[in-house]
């Protein structure tokens, strides 16, 4: 499959206002303090190619504020929310009790109630409180002690989007092998849509043999029920006239993009690849972005967009540097320093709590494929306006694996993932009423790869850090994608003096590939 090399610049746009977040005592500061979580404002936009969904049921242009908060708290708590597929929209839930036949309780199944009022949702969202947590994967996350954190724990944020292409449903055929840089899919499952709702009308044909009467319309390629009102009546094929009483449709299949898992199911099931459609790359967006309307067939099915990139903006916050502290770890004598080398004990410091957020963004179709996290990405943005102001990354055990003076000690690295300079306050100074941590660093060598640039391009175009999100294809089915935020614990920018509020914009980008 040749790749086309010019992008197509679709858009989708989730903006986070508001944002505070606890971090109980864990601080940078010689005196500590606290802060909560007041409120989230999220929205998304669709983008050229593509459409979003909170429900996997219905797509649309524009998703509201509501919208993702009700994901949120389908996460946070399935058994009190959910959605509506008929409305789309947030329900309660009731819980409905379960007894044996010997009138035994035996548990409760949870159904849509009514909808979700402004009030119940504002308060089910102040019970979503970030605290410092870590992953090493963005998918199980745990507290600095390696304790799990469940999304119903509330504290970190987990909200899934489904992304699906408009345009065309795609046309599919059995492939006998797979090769590298194409997409196979599981074509299973039919289901069938009325002609009405695809604009197709069956009128009569032109009169073809001279007696004056009109041919009937050709109806053998499509399905039909005698009362479309009736659930348990089978779809039927194979009508040779045309009966205006019947209801008639058109056969398609589920899609699944399988590709994770391709070479593996080709012996044992049929699979396919897509012979035509549209095939678009999804990446989170990192510049200003004007896309082109598209149109299928003449006809205008998106219109040109303009969004802005992804980006992450807090206030500042002013700290004071601790006196430096002396430890023994592991038979060594370490001296921890305040947030860097030129600095003394109460020297003044800013800091931006935005550069301590993280944000994975998992493919859950290749995540269930390969049996692991593999379509899982993490991000690690630094505040858009004061990026430099960047106080660490990960406290981890570089600095005992690389002595300084050693020919492949790096300073930079250091800073970034040592305990001599700023991550060293991150998992001690601070933390002193919990000296344990000091023994609990993460190893270097186990340090997760988190995308920091979305912007820079090889040569050829492509990125050289921003990785794809995930492949979306005409007639595939909705594919959902995870996104999961927290406060990195082993970041030295992480501590309660947060304060004030952050500001998340993600936006996306769709790359046309077929």
């Amino acid at each position: 499959m040749k790749l086309l090399r010019k992008t197509i610049m679709g858009v989708c746009a989730l903006t986070c206002t508001a944002l505070t977040f606890t971090t109980a005592t864990y601080a940078w500061w010689k005196n500590y303090s606290n802060a909560t979580v007041q409120g989230l404002n999220i929205t998304a936009n669709s983008g050229l190619g593509f459409m979003v969904s909170v429900d996997g049921v219905n797509y649309k242009n524009d998703l509201t504020a509501e919208e993702i908060q009700g994901a949120m708290l389908v996460s946070y708590s399935e058994n009190e929310f959910g959605f509506n597929p008929v409305d789309g929209k947030l329900y309660t839930k009731t819980a409905i009790p379960v007894f044996d036949e010997n009138e035994n309780l035996t548990g409760y199944t949870y159904e849509l109630d009514q909808p979700a009022s402004t009030q119940t949702i504002k308060d089910a969202m102040k019970k979503i409180e970030l605290m410092p947590l870590t992953s090493m994967n963005g998918v199980d996350i745990t507290d600095l002690y390696n304790s799990e954190a469940s999304a119903g724990s509330g504290r970190f944020i987990e909200f899934q989007v489904y992304f699906k292409t408009v345009g065309n449903r795609g046309e599919f055929k059995q492939a006998t092998s797979v090769e590298a840089g194409k997409r196979y899919y599981d074509y299973t499952d039919p289901y069938y849509v009325p002609l009405s709702e695809l604009s197709i009308t069956l009128v009569n044909t032109l009169d073809t043999n001279g007696d004056n009467i009109p041919d009937e319309p050709d109806v053998s390629q499509y399905y039909y029920k005698e009362n479309a009102n009736d659930e348990n009546e089978a779809y039927k094929t194979g009508l040779t006239h045309y009966n205006k009483d019947f209801t008639y449709y058109k056969q398609f299949h589920h899609v699944i993009d399988i590709t994770e898992d391709a070479q593996n199911l080709l012996a044992n099931k049929p699979i396919y690849e897509m012979t035509k459609g549209y095939m678009y790359e999804i990446y989170l967006n990192g510049e200003e972005q004007t896309s082109d309307a598209l149109f299928d067939n003449g006809t205008l099915i998106q219109e040109a967009t303009h969004i802005s990139p992804t980006r992450f903006t807090s206030n500042s916050i002013k700290g004071q540097v601790g006196a430096d502290m002396t430890i023994v770890r592991n038979g060594q004598v370490v001296t921890l320093h305040g947030p860097s080398d030129t600095q003394d004990e109460g020297d003044e410091f800013t800091v931006f709590g935005g550069n301590a957020l993280r944000m994975s963004i998992t493919d859950e179709n290749a995540k269930t494929a390969s049996g692991g996290a593999t379509g899982t990405l993490i991000y690690e943005l630094n505040d858009a306006l004061n990026g430099a102001s960047n106080l660490g990354s990960y406290a981890s055990t570089y600095s005992e694996e690389h002595a300084i003076g050693d020919p492949d000690y790096s300073f930079e690295q250091d800073c970034l993932y040592g305990t001599r300079y700023s991550a060293s306050y991150t998992y001690y100074t601070n933390l002193k009423q919990s000296d344990s941590l000091k023994n609990k660093l993460i190893a270097y060598s186990d340090l997760p790869t988190t995308i920091k640039d979305l912007t820079s391009k090889d040569d050829n175009g492509n990125f050289t850090y921003n990785k794809r999100i995930t492949t979306l294809s005409s007639g595939e089915d909705g594919k959902p994608i995870t996104f999961r935020i927290w406060l990195e614990g082993w970041d030295a920018d992480c501590f309660d003096g947060l304060g004030g509020t952050i500001q998340s914009q993600l936006s996306f980008s769709s790359k046309r590939i077929y």
